[in-house]
């Protein structure tokens, strides 16, 4: 609830100054509950965080790229593909990277994570 009202505030205008907004998103996104969490709320708030950045797209899909960094799930990705498809006329190319960026990590999920796995049961490490 803290990391939910952080955000809040962040659109708010009251309490975090609008150039600071990124940092704030960067920030809450910077670990896996913290990334759901800003994902989600851009998605809901989507409309206010666009009615209060104003009509500056690039600040949109830069709020955009700090969830969507890391994602590596295809239900990430049909998620992001989702909101795409409700909010966007067209899908700029800054938007479009980041589509292709999580196809890469679920590629290197699909391929590498069972190993990883197996490994770090054979050394004790993960169990």
């Amino acid at each position: 609830w803290v990391l939910a009202r952080y955000l809040r505030y962040a659109i708010s205008g009251k309490d975090i100054r609008k150039q600071d907004i990124f940092r704030v998103f960067a920030a809450v996104s910077t670990n896996s509950v913290g990334q759901q969490l800003a994902f989600d709320f851009i998605r809901t708030n989507w409309d206010e965080i666009k009615a209060y950045l104003g009509s500056t797209m690039n600040n949109l899909y830069m709020i955009l790229s700090f969830p969507t960094k890391r994602m590596n799930t295809k239900y990430n990705l049909i998620e992001l593909e989702d909101f795409i498809k409700i909010k966007f006329t067209e899908i700029p190319r800054s938007v479009q990277q980041h589509i292709e960026q999580i196809k890469v990590n679920i590629d290197w999920m699909d391929r590498n994570y069972a190993a990883i796995v197996n490994w770090l049961e054979s050394q004790k490490v993960y169990n």
